[in-house]
């Protein structure tokens, strides 16, 4: 279209047309239709030239100096900016003024912030206190319940549904992901489907399903054990503790032994810990009370059966002794370890003898387990006595118990000396401790295209923003009022934009995530591939970064991190703004 057709449109005649701008899509904003800020403004806070007219409270078309070099395009108006009229004043706009301020930019001199104007498939099962359920029956209705999330400590807690969408898939890709080695039904494997644009927790913090690569580490949401529960685990497994085939975690106690195993399941308590009595029978077929523990099974014990039962037969493997502390070698001594005092002519000796059963295991593990204590200070010595035994040498072994009758309880004193029965009972370390999540690598596929009418689901969840699924934990998806807009959104607001960016003349755009990016340029490109790099779009020098609120969700600071790569982004920027008025 010629500039004197351009104009014609808004000559008297048609100025009627003009002021149908904010109603009608269709009618088109060519360069030259606004000469201030406030015309613009004007129609905007009139606009519904799509649906989010109907729902907004204020239009927010920018802030800032409306001469400055440096323009930052954000995606779309969050709760906090519909409800000021201002974009970028929640915390990720206070955290944007940071970044600025940082290397010597401001609002008030230097920028000018203007917008442009996610989901998981209804199938997905959510982990609930009430059970798995599906996330569409949830989002349906509207059930308010508690779903399983993890805090910013990694800890699995529980916390309440607060809101519920749906929303059309309108184009968006569609992944399948699912653990390696996880569960299968009739429809493959157990996992979920989400859209490429939905985030996910893994060791680099939270990034989209599109982004995720075969070494990412995620959050599996199942638990893994703390400091303490590490020791219980390890010290049991040394001793008569094993893992089914199946990733079942079982140890067995006599009924004399009641009130330790129920401390063991104290500690455990994340893992749903059964503690239950049984007859069992012994060789010469004479019947006993005794109790078993089973813990639920998880991806964690999974993985550590592999690393226990290399060729499906239990090993004995050095790495777990050399993970326990005092704390652990009194589990693995009081389940498989005890002390007599020698005689000598019939006479009782002060000195004791402390023994604990090495299982059969190969000559080269025994005396490796003898390496391992002569590196912890203990003189000791392997002897095979039909199985393999440890000993302590002369002396070794009360300084062994010394160092280990804080943690051993009442009913397992018998396990001590009674000189050392005065040595107090640390019952502090049996106290229920918090599980944390498990990492473990994940596998993604992309799924055919689904027609834009199909509906994907989310949930909101208070304070963590995630939850649990077979999967992984996911993020919440944005509600709309603070969602990734639509095509025909974008394509009704981008006119506006353009017409932002005429009036301000920047020398550089800095384009927030992959969404403005996308819909000013038309790259398609992941954020974490293009982010500081210089590009030019109609005549002006753009980069893309990071989102604040990427940064907010993902706080280390270390070489390589979101928040490390920023810095060296808006240093970049200074230093390309300075040659730019320098030249000038």
């Amino acid at each position: 279209m010629s500039s004197e057709n351009q104009l014609s449109l808004f000559d008297d005649s048609n100025f009627n047309q003009q002021e149908l701008i904010p109603t009608d899509p269709k009618i088109p904003i060519p360069p030259g239709t606004y000469s201030t800020m406030t015309e613009l403004a004007q129609h905007c806070d009139r606009c519904h030239r799509c649906v989010l007219g109907n729902t907004r409270t204020h239009a927010v078309v920018g802030r800032g100096n409306l001469k400055a070099p440096i323009m930052v395009v954000g995606e779309a108006p969050g709760q906090n900016e519909d409800e000021t009229g201002l974009p970028f004043v929640g915390k990720s706009g206070q955290l944007l003024e940071k970044i600025l301020a940082s290397v010597n930019l401001s609002t008030d001199q230097d920028v000018y912030i203007a917008n442009i104007n996610k989901c998981l498939g209804g199938y997905t099962r959510i982990i609930t206190e009430e059970g798995s359920k599906r996330l569409n029956w949830i989002v349906k209705n509207q059930w308010s319940g508690k779903v399983l999330s993890v805090d910013s400590n990694g800890s699995l807690v529980w916390k309440q549904v607060t809101g519920w969408y749906r929303s059309k898939l309108a184009g968006r890709q569609l992944y399948k992901v699912f653990f390696p080695d996880g569960k299968c039904n009739n429809k493959g494997e157990v996992g979920y489907i989400a859209t490429a644009d939905h985030q996910v927790l893994t060791r680099r913090g939270w990034i989209t399903v599109e982004e995720l690569q075969g070494g990412d580490l995620v959050a599996t949401g199942t638990p893994a054990p703390g400091s303490r529960g590490l020791q219980v685990l390890l010290g049991s497994l040394l001793g008569d503790a094993c893992i089914s085939s199946s990733g079942q975690f079982l140890e067995n106690h006599s009924i004399q032994q009641a009130a330790y195993l129920k401390l063991k399941a104290r500690v455990l308590n994340g893992f749903r810990p059964q503690v239950k009595e049984y007859l069992a029978k012994s060789q010469n077929g004479k019947t006993y009370q005794s109790l078993s523990m089973g813990l639920a099974k998880t991806y964690y014990l999974h993985d550590l059966r592999e690393e226990w039962y290399p060729n499906n037969k239990k090993d004995f493997p050095i790495t777990a002794l050399e993970k326990l502390d005092n704390f652990g070698l009194a589990i693995w001594y009081m389940d498989d370890g005890y002390w007599r005092r020698k005689t000598k002519d019939g006479q009782i000796r002060k000195s004791i003898d402390v023994e604990i059963a090495l299982g059969n295991i190969t000559p080269e593990t025994a005396q490796k387990v003898v390496k391992y204590f002569e590196t912890q200070g203990y003189r000791t010595y392997a002897v095979f006595k039909s199985t393999w035994r440890l000993f302590f040498r002369y002396g070794e072994g009360i300084r062994f118990l010394e160092n280990i009758a804080e943690y051993i309880p009442a009913s397992m004193r018998y396990k001590l000396p009674e000189e050392l029965h005065s040595i107090p009972f640390n019952i502090e370390v049996y106290q229920e401790e918090a599980v944390v999540t498990y990492w473990k690598p994940v596998i993604k596929k992309l799924l055919p295209p689904k027609p834009d009418f199909d509906v994907v689901y989310c949930i909101d969840v208070e304070d963590t923003a995630n939850f649990v699924t077979p999967a992984g934990v996911v993020h919440n998806c944005r509600p709309p009022e603070n969602r990734v807009p639509t095509t025909q959104e974008m394509t009704a607001c981008k006119p506006y934009l353009l017409e932002q960016i005429r009036l301000v003349d920047p020398k550089i755009i800095l384009l927030t995530g992959a969404t403005a990016l996308k819909s000013l340029t038309g790259d398609k490109r992941a954020i974490t591939k293009i982010r500081g790099q210089w590009l030019e779009w109609e005549g002006r020098l753009c980069m893309p970064i990071f989102h604040p609120s990427y940064l907010l969700r993902n706080p280390s600071k270390e070489r390589g991190a979101p928040k490390w790569l920023m810095w060296q982004d808006i240093q970049a920027v200074r230093a390309k703004l300075d040659e730019i008025r320098k030249d000038t």
